[in-house]
């Protein structure tokens, strides 16, 4: 009887309260576990990088995650001959000038053609827009060799000029200067293609070059992390605007 008389009972206004409380604690606990794992994931790559990077040769390969994380003493000699033994500066300074013009290009392009297709009205307009709408579903490998070809012709390989010229038909990344920028530096396919001078190489091409039948591990992460520092900067600078482009865009970046 004193259990019923308590169940029929009306909840107080202290009991309505603790309730959603108690479940908001569950529901942000959750959330927070599963973002937690998620920067986990997304951390450890580049964790691992970095204590590669300070590894001496002897403890590149060693099993464990504790081995695997923690140099047994870091070897700051890697950046130091990875920036001596390759050309890195030359590498960023291709990847900069690179990936500004592009962006300059892609940006001014994508303001002209979107404020046309948004404000104007001419013949024409939406047949323009579904063609530049579906030639944005069409993957680069599919004009790769076509463009290879014009930029041939043009006497555009082994330049600057050659790189730059195929990814200002983007439209995708076209949107914001960070997503143009990031691609360009990025960029690893269509360079390699038009690419086979050291002075012209950008950075992602000079890294894979370092690979070879006898790699060194603790100088290539040397210079990876190198090459991610700049993106990293432009990232934390830029960070809300790069959030906003995602969001309001659509991108992936």
């Amino acid at each position: 009887m004193a259990a019923t008389a308590r169940a029929a009972a009306p909840r107080t206004s202290s009991d309505i309260s603790v309730m959603p409380a108690h479940r908001r604690f569950l529901v942000n606990g959750a959330l927070y576990g599963l973002l937690i794992t998620g920067a986990l994931v997304v951390v450890l790559p580049y964790m691992l990088m970095i204590a590669t990077s300070l590894k001496p040769e002897q403890d590149l390969f060693q099993v464990g995650i504790y081995k695997a994380l923690v140099p047994s003493y870091p070897r700051w000699d890697n950046y130091v001959e990875a920036w001596n033994d390759y050309p890195l500066g030359r590498w960023l300074f291709n990847s900069f000038l690179v990936a500004t013009i592009e962006m300059i290009c892609v940006v001014v392009t994508s303001v002209f053609a979107g404020y046309a297709f948004a404000r104007l009205r001419f013949w024409g307009r939406d047949f323009l827009f579904f063609m530049y709408l579906g030639a944005m579903m069409v993957p680069i490998q599919v004009t790769l060799i076509p463009s290879f070809i014009i930029v041939r012709n043009l006497g555009l390989l082994n330049s600057y000029e050659g790189i730059i010229i195929l990814p200002i038909s983007r439209p995708a990344i076209g949107v914001v200067a960070i997503f143009a920028f990031t691609a360009g530096w990025n960029d690893f396919l269509w360079p390699l293609v038009v690419v086979n001078k050291p002075e012209i190489m950008t950075i992602v091409l000079g890294l894979a070059g370092m690979r070879g039948e006898i790699t060194p591990w603790g100088q290539l992460m040397a210079a990876t992390v190198i090459s991610a520092i700049p993106l990293m900067v432009i990232y934390v600078c830029f960070q809300r605007l790069f959030t906003q482009g995602i969001i309001t865009s659509g991108l992936k970046g």
